[in-house]
C-alpha cells in the first residue's frame, strides 16, 4: 500500500493511497469519499478491489485527513475544489502512471453527488455510487427533513463563518474547511443542488453518458433516504443508470445506513458496485 502525495489540477498535495492487483491491472478504479471521511475508512474495500485485479486509489480531499493544512481556520477551499481540482488531479496522475485503458470510480456519497462537478467526469468507463443523494433538504420525511433545514438554513452558514471552519460538533462528522461547507449547504438548499449555484460549471453532470449504478441502502433514511438518490439519478439525465435500493437483511446484515457499506462486515455487498463496474460497456 504505496503511500503517495499527487498534485491536484492547481497544484495542491494530495495525500494518497495505491493498492496494486498482482499482476496486470484491469483498469483503475478511484475511490471519491464522502464529505469529511478520510480516506484510510476506504482501505478493506480498495484491497477487495484490488484481489479482483484493479489498481486502485484512495485519496483525501483537500482540508481533510493526511491533505489538511496546519491550520485549517481560514483555509481557501470550495466543494467545487473537492471534484474540478482534486479528483482532476488525482484522475490525471493515474491515467500519467499506469496507462489503464480503462477507468472506474466509486462514489461515496458527495463522492458520487458532486462527480458531474469534473471536467473529466464525461470520459469514465462507469461510475457506482453509494449512499450518494440529491442533498435537497426536502427530499426527506418528516422529521429528518426539519432537522436538515436548521442545519442548511443556520447551523452550516453560521458555524464556519464564526469558527473559521466546521467543527467537529456541527453535524458533518468532523472538521470541514468553511468555504466547502458554505458552498455546499447552498447547493442543499435548492432543489437542483449542485445544478442551481451558477458560479461554477457542472457541465459534466449532463454531459456523463457512462454505465452509472446507484446503490442505496434501506436503512439509509438519515442521509440518504430513496427519494434522494433516485432525484440525483435525474440529476445525471445523459447516463445510463440503474438504482439499487437494497435491504441489508437480504444480505444477512443486521444494519448497514450510510458509512457501513464500506466496513468489512458488509462485504457481502460490495461485488454489487465491483460486478457493476467490470461489465462491458
Amino acid at each position: 500500500m504505496p503511500e503517495l502525495r499527487i498534485a491536484a489540477a492547481d497544484g495542491y498535495p494530495l495525500a494518497a493511497t495505491s493498492f496494486l492487483p498482482a499482476g496486470t491491472p484491469r483498469g483503475t478504479l478511484i475511490v471519491n469519499g464522502a464529505m469529511a471521511v478520510r480516506r484510510g475508512y476506504y482501505a478493506d474495500f480498495a484491497r477487495a478491489a484490488a484481489e479482483r485485479g484493479w489498481a486502485v486509489l484512495t485519496y483525501d480531499y483537500r482540508g481533510i485527513g493526511d491533505s489538511r493544512p496546519a491550520r485549517l481556520r481560514g483555509f481557501a477551499a470550495r466543494a467545487t475544489d473537492w471534484m474540478d481540482r482534486d479528483f482532476e488531479g488525482v484522475l490525471a496522475w493515474a491515467r500519467r502512471e499506469w496507462r489503464a485503458a480503462r477507468q472506474v470510480v466509486v462514489g461515496h456519497s458527495f463522492g458520487g453527488n458532486a462527480l458531474g462537478l469534473a471536467p473529466s467526469a464525461p470520459s469514465l468507463d462507469a461510475v457506482a455510487m453509494v449512499a450518494a443523494q440529491n442533498g435537497y433538504w426536502r427530499l426527506w420525511p418528516a422529521p429528518r427533513r426539519y432537522q436538515l433545514a436548521v442545519l442548511w438554513h443556520t447551523a452550516a452558514p453560521l458555524l464556519p463563518r464564526v469558527w473559521g471552519y466546521m467543527p467537529r460538533w456541527g453535524g458533518l462528522g468532523g472538521e470541514v474547511p468553511a468555504g466547502v461547507v458554505l458552498q455546499w449547504a447552498g447547493w442543499c438548499r435548492q432543489p437542483r443542488y449542485a445544478l442551481d449555484d451558477r458560479s461554477h460549471d457542472a457541465g459534466g453532470y449532463a454531459r456523463l453518458t457512462a454505465p452509472l449504478a446507484l446503490i442505496s441502502l434501506a436503512d439509509d433514511t438519515d442521509f440518504a433516504p430513496h427519494a434522494s438518490v433516485e432525484s440525483l439519478r435525474a440529476i445525471y439525465p445523459a447516463a445510463r443508470s440503474k438504482h439499487w435500493h437494497v435491504q441489508p437483511r437480504d444480505h444477512g446484515l443486521e444494519r448497514v445506513g450510510h458509512f457501513g457499506f464500506f466496513r468489512p462486515q458488509a462485504r457481502a455487498l460490495w461485488p454489487l458496485a465491483l460486478d457493476f463496474l467490470e461489465q462491458p460497456a
